[in-house]
């Protein structure tokens, strides 16, 4: 018999076992909460008023003392006080007070053998039990405090007469909680139901602990949320952590005591029911996993045999033994299994026949393919070649174009300053003729300063013109040697771009188009100009060819600026306010041959060389941002340094 097999068994009645007990747990340990939060509610509630009930029969004794000593004689007062505190199980003091504070008369509980002798006499003018009370607030409780007649831990009960003397009762901590605990039901522990109660005054202190006043004097909850969302209705607070358990609790104030009553249970796993329904959980597992570990033998010796001669009937399979009749046992599931391995078996054999005869032509049918496949790459290889042939013709179209343009621009900026020099030069020419004609006449001084003048004005006029076509010469050089080299080198980016727009203003200049500049000076670059140039060339002719195709006005914007948080990067704008790109060719602008001129004027490859020569020599990135009818932004963003592997194109 397989351990396998023998673990597989055990494992599974245990994992069963396991899920069953979680899914118990899972219903248990929440019932267990909401019932301990149900019963800290009602205790609280029960506790706040069995204890008003309590407390309101001493306060309505106090009272009726009170008007019994109005009706009688001063003297009298010590009889009735000693009796009304003999009468009294709970209370352990009575006293009455002068109007100023002085004590009249006490009664003591024979229990409080410390109490002091002299109590006669003693000013309580400062004390809570005398001051708690005046002519509006007739009656009241106090907190927790330390008796000044017997020096034990008590709670008052004031209430003052109408000839301002008072009248004051005081009740031991522990007899409260005692009796307390009796009105519960609870003698043989002070608790209700197993919560743990405390008994708060209006300060916050707790003033009695069932749990053996643990927390009495330790614990001051003024700042609590506790008490601020206590109501008369007992409503839960929820969990509360105390002394490191959790803790379900409840509060309930009393507006005639003033105190606030608090049951609290432990909660979650700290929760007597909650530790025993987890420790009923683990034996019953513990019981259920042996009874598993005695079955689990039996169990899989019964699965062995059949499993076994299953393997066997598959080995012969694989050897390629054909098993005729596959084996059959006493488990309905592995005979299914049996008789579906045979089927599939049966399969096998009858697709390998199959594949035998398939493979009969294989070896022709892939000689074949192979021919067909050797034709078709030729005829690729061809196309290939003759589509990069064509592409180096058309870029070469494109750079020729360029060249072109550069001409007309030298020719036509040249134009004016040239005809400026030589209207100049032809009417000194004139002057000179007339001034030796006057010299037969004789030479007279006013003919000869009108010459000087002459050649004084002509001179100045070439001058300046030779001047700005030599600026101008100088500008088309550059700019041709950056085009045609492609050298690397410093240079000011507004500079360049501005040496580069003259050679397209001639162009510009025969359409209604604008052409303005927004790139301020000392943004310096170590790239190729040459390459930046025909990017812009690029860009600016597809605005002039696509965007303001039809239209008679139209604005392009180069703008240029430093990238916020990256001063190494540059950010170049080319903003048309033309048609835009229809939605359907943004994607593919910068693909080849994507034009809506194809036959008219364009190739389809200004975008493509743009977009190639920003990525693999000047080390940037161009992209395009685009609404029909409101206009396009190319932008191209590039280091202040390229990339010094970048490769030049052409």
């Amino acid at each position: 018999m397989s351990r396998s097999l023998l673990l597989l068994v055990f494992g599974t009645s245990s994992l069963a076992l396991g899920l069953g007990l979680a899914l118990l747990l899972a219903w248990r340990l929440p019932a267990v909460q909401a019932q301990s939060r149900a019963l800290v509610q009602v205790e609280a509630a029960v506790m706040a008023g069995r204890a008003e009930l309590l407390l309101n029969s001493v306060q309505t004794r106090l009272q009726q003392l009170a008007q019994l000593l109005e009706a009688t004689e001063p003297e009298i007062s010590v009889a009735l006080v000693a009796r009304s505190v003999a009468a009294d199980d709970l209370v352990d003091l009575v006293a009455v007070t002068t109007p100023a504070g002085a004590v009249q008369a006490v009664g003591l509980k024979a229990r409080q053998s410390g109490a002091r002798a002299d109590a006669t006499g003693m000013d309580l003018s400062g004390s809570p039990l005398f001051t708690g009370v005046d002519a509006r607030r007739r009656v009241a409780w106090t907190g927790r405090h330390l008796s000044m007649f017997t020096g034990t831990l008590t709670v008052g009960l004031s209430v003052r007469l109408d000839d301002g003397r008072v009248l004051v009762a005081e009740i031991g901590l522990d007899q409260l909680v005692s009796s307390i605990g009796a009105l519960a039901g609870a003698q043989a522990t002070p608790s209700l139901g197993g919560s743990q109660l405390w008994l708060v005054d209006q300060r916050g202190e707790v003033m009695a602990d069932t749990d053996n006043n643990a927390a009495v004097g330790r614990i001051n909850l003024r700042d609590s949320p506790m008490l601020a969302a206590s109501a008369t209705s007992g409503q839960p607070l929820g969990v509360w952590r105390h002394e490191n358990v959790d803790h379900e609790v409840a509060a309930v104030r009393s507006a005639q005591l003033g105190w606030t009553f608090v049951a609290r249970q432990p909660a979650g796993l700290d929760h007597p029911d909650s530790r025993q329904a987890l420790q009923s959980a683990a034996v019953a597992f513990g019981l259920t996993g042996l009874f598993s570990l005695a079955l689990a033998p039996l169990l899989a010796r019964r699965v062995a045999g059949s499993v076994q001669a299953l393997v066997r009937a598959a080995g012969d399979e694989s050897r390629g033994q054909h098993v005729a009749r596959w084996p059959q046992g006493p488990i309905r599931e592995l005979n299914q299994l049996s008789s579906q391995l045979g089927d599939m078996a049966r399969q096998i054999h009858a697709q390998k026949a199959d594949l035998v005869q398939l493979n009969q032509g294989l070896e022709q049918r892939v000689a074949e393919r192979t021919q067909d496949l050797a034709h078709a790459n030729a005829a690729l290889q061809t196309s290939m070649h003759a589509l990069q042939s064509a592409r180096d013709d058309l870029v070469r179209q494109e750079r020729l174009a360029s060249l072109g343009g550069l001409v007309a621009g030298v020719a036509h900026e040249l134009n004016t300053p040239l005809g400026n020099s030589v209207l100049a030069i032809s009417t000194l020419q004139g002057d000179l003729r007339q001034f030796r004609g006057s010299l037969a006449q004789g030479l007279r001084k006013s003919a000869l300063d009108a010459l000087l003048d002459g050649v004084d004005q002509a001179t100045d006029i070439a001058g300046r013109n030779l001047h700005r076509a030599a600026d101008l010469v100088t500008s088309f050089k550059q700019v041709a040697v950056d085009q045609a080299s492609g050298h690397r080198r410093r240079f000011d980016l507004r500079a360049v771009v501005g040496e580069l727009l003259l050679t397209l203003k001639p162009t510009l200049a025969r359409t209604p188009y604008r052409l303005t500049l927004e790139v301020p000076a000392g943004i310096t670059l170590d790239s190729y100009p040459g390459s930046l140039g025909q990017i812009i060339t690029n860009l600016v002719n597809n605005a002039v060819l696509h965007g303001f195709d039809g239209r008679d006005h139209g604005t392009i914007t180069l703008r240029a600026e430093r990238q916020a948080g990256d001063a190494d990067l540059v950010l170049l704008r080319v903003h048309d306010d033309g048609r835009g790109i229809p939605a359907a060719l943004r994607s593919r602008v910068f693909d080849p041959f994507v034009t809506t001129r194809m036959g008219r004027g364009g190739s389809g490859l200004g975008l493509n060389i743009a977009h190639s020569i920003a990525a693999n020599v000047l080390g940037g990135a161009l992209s395009v941002t685009s609404e029909e009818g409101v206009g396009t932004t190319f932008l191209l963003q590039m280091p202040c340094s390229a990339p010094q592997a970048a490769v030049h194109e052409g």
